[in-house]
C-alpha cells in the first residue's frame, strides 16, 4: 500500500510519520517543475531522515523534457523514480546520487543505451528499468551489481544473459520480453526465489527449470501454450496464471508438497488441472472464467489443507450457486 503526495506546496515530517504509522509507503512526487529550492531542500532532509522508506518520484511534465539537474539538489535520496515522461535533459546528474539504492528509469525517447553503466552500481539493490522506443538499454554492466535482490526489466534484452552471475538476485520480473529471447539464463540465478512474465510473448515456459523458485506469475504472455510440469518447481508456494487464451491444461505430474496459493484466471481454454490432488500443502485456490467444470474438481480428492476456494464464471446467477455449493462443502471464498 503507497500514499502519494503529489505536487506538493509543503512537506513535513510529521506527514510523513502518520502515512508510515497507517503502514502504507509514502511517495512524494511531482508532474511538473513547480518545485522550489526551498522545498526541494525540504524534501532532501526528509530524504535523510527516513532513506529507503521515502520514495521520491519525478513524472509526467508534459510540458516539456525533465530537467534532471533538479536531483543535484536531493543528494540524500536513496529511492528514486524518475518514469512514465517522454523525454529527458541532463539524466547523467542520475549518476552523482552516491546513495541511491532502488531506482526506477523509464522515459520514452531515450538515446543512451549505455546509461545503467554510468551508475553507482554496486550499493543499488532494486532497480526497475523501464521500456524506451527502441529497447537498446545494454544490461551488461548489471553484472556488477552485487547487491541486487529486485530487477524488473520492460522489453530490453541486450546482454540479458549477464543477469545469470547476480549474487542476491531474488526477485525477477520480465515485461514485453519478445518470443525470440530465450529464458535460460534465469536457471543459473541461484539466489532467484521470485519469477514474473508479463506480457511479451512466447510459445513455451519449459525452458525454465530453476527449482529454487517459489513464486511464479505468469500474466498475459503472448501465444504461451506450455508450461510443462511444474513440479519441477519443488520450492513453489505461489502460482498465478492470468489471461492465456491458449493454455488447456496445468500439469503437477509428482507431488508438489510447498504449493500454497494457487490462481487461474482468465484463462478460457484450460479444462484441466492434473495431479490437483498432489499439492498436499494447497490453502488457497481461485479460479475465474475458464473451461474448467466445477463438478469434475468435486469428484477428485482434493487436498485436506484446502481452505478458501473460490469459482467464477463470470455469470451472477451461476456463480451465487457455485458459492452456496462451495459454502456447504466447507470452503471459505476468502482468508
Amino acid at each position: 500500500m503507497t500514499e502519494r503526495i503529489n505536487d506538493p506546496e509543503n512537506i513535513s515530517q510529521k506527514t510523513i510519520d502518520t502515512i508510515l504509522a497507517n503502514g502504507k509507503n509514502p511517495i512524494i512526487q511531482f508532474s511538473k517543475d513547480s518545485y522550489s529550492p526551498s522545498m526541494l531542500k525540504k524534501v532532501d532532509g526528509l530524504c535523510e531522515i527516513y532513506g529507503d522508506q521515502l520514495e521520491i518520484r519525478f513524472y509526467g511534465h508534459y510540458s516539456g523534457a525533465f530537467n534532471a539537474k533538479v536531483v543535484a539538489s536531493l543528494p540524500h535520496v536513496v529511492n528514486l523514480s524518475i518514469d512514465c515522461l517522454q523525454r529527458i535533459e541532463n539524466h547523467e546528474e542520475i549518476a552523482n546520487l552516491q546513495n541511491l539504492k532502488s531506482l526506477s528509469f523509464g522515459v520514452y525517447y531515450f538515446e543512451d543505451k549505455s546509461f545503467l553503466s554510468q551508475l553507482n552500481l554496486q550499493a543499488i539493490k532494486k532497480l526497475v528499468v523501464g521500456e524506451n522506443h527502441k529497447k537498446n538499454i545494454d544490461l551488461s554492466c548489471l553484472s556488477r551489481c552485487e547487491a541486487l535482490e529486485e530487477l524488473y526489466i520492460v522489453g530490453h534484452t541486450k546482454n540479458i544473459d549477464r543477469l545469470s552471475s547476480l549474487p542476491k538476485l531474488k526477485k525477477l520480473s520480465l515485461g514485453s520480453i519478445g518470443k525470440k529471447q530465450s529464458l535460460q539464463f534465469v536457471n543459473n540465478i541461484s539466489s532467484l526465489e521470485s519469477l514474473m512474465l508479463l506480457l511479451g510473448g512466447r510459445e513455451s515456459f519449459e525452458e525454465v527449470v530453476n527449482p529454487n523458485l517459489k513464486k511464479i506469475e505468469i500474466i498475459r504472455v503472448r501465444g504461451l501454450e506450455r508450461l510443462g510440469d511444474l513440479s519441477r518447481f519443488p520450492e513453489l508456494s505461489y502460482l498465478q496464471i492470468e489471461d492465456q487464451i491458449k493454455i488447456r491444461e496445468v500439469n503437477f505430474e509428482r507431488p508438489l508438497l510447498k504449493l500454497q496459493d494457487f490462481k487461474v484466471i482468465t484463462c478460457k481454454s484450460l479444462n484441466r488441472l492434473n495431479g490437483l490432488s498432489k499439492l498436499e500443502s494447497l490453502g488457497n485456490l481461485r479460479i475465474y472464467g475458464t473451461a474448467i467444470e466445477l463438478k469434475d474438481l468435486l469428484s477428485i480428492e482434493l487436498p485436506k489443507t484446502l481452505k478458501v476456494f473460490a469459482f467464477y464464471t463470470g455469470a451472477v446467477k451461476k456463480d451465487k450457486e457455485i458459492r452456496a455449493i462451495l459454502d456447504k462443502q466447507g470452503f471459505s471464498e476468502f482468508s
